[in-house]
């Protein structure tokens, strides 16, 4: 991960581990790299974790627009391509977001920017978007149980929608 990231983010695309930088960047990529580098600072507390979840975190704190939505598609250069993106973004942002926002491990202070990333985009999870959006938010919202108000009440709701598909 470390190879293919640079100040900005994690690219979107490599050969091996030769960032192509003429893909750029997306927010779906970094939401993953973010749950990840997470994990790897609860279970090991190595910095170099803390730096790269930093990384992830504020690409996608500067990728949600300002009604909670995400954008995902950043060119090299670091203008966004898309003004939303899929609601697999907003999914795997929304775990990456309530994973953190819940770990006792991660520094308060980004697990207090995670979940206002999480809150903003949570208005977003609603019963409309695609399977795999609702199950990535899911994932979120059950880190978030006993942390959100409502929460239960969200996951009851998304998990009858899936059900009913």
């Amino acid at each position: 991960m470390k190879a293919i990231t640079d100040c900005t983010g994690i690219l979107q695309h490599a050969k091996y581990v030769v960032p192509n930088r003429s893909e750029g960047y997306c927010t779906d990529d970094n939401a993953r790299a973010l749950l990840v580098a997470a994990k790897h600072y609860d279970l090991f507390q190595d910095e170099s974790g803390l730096e790269l979840m930093r990384i992830y975190l504020a690409f996608t704190f500067h990728a949600q627009n300002e009604d909670g939505t995400l954008r995902n598609f950043m060119s090299y250069q670091r203008d966004f391509l898309d003004s939303v993106g899929a609601d697999e973004v907003l999914g795997r942002t929304l775990w990456a977001c309530g994973y953190i926002a819940s770990s006792r491990q991660i520094p308060e202070d980004m697990q207090q920017v995670a979940r206002v990333i999480f809150e903003g985009g949570m208005r977003h999870a609603t019963s409309d978007l695609y399977l795999r959006g609702i199950a990535y938010s899911l994932l979120g919202l059950c880190y978030m149980k006993d942390v959100l108000p409502n929460a239960r009440e969200h996951i009851q709701r998304l998990a009858l929608r899936m059900l009913q598909n």
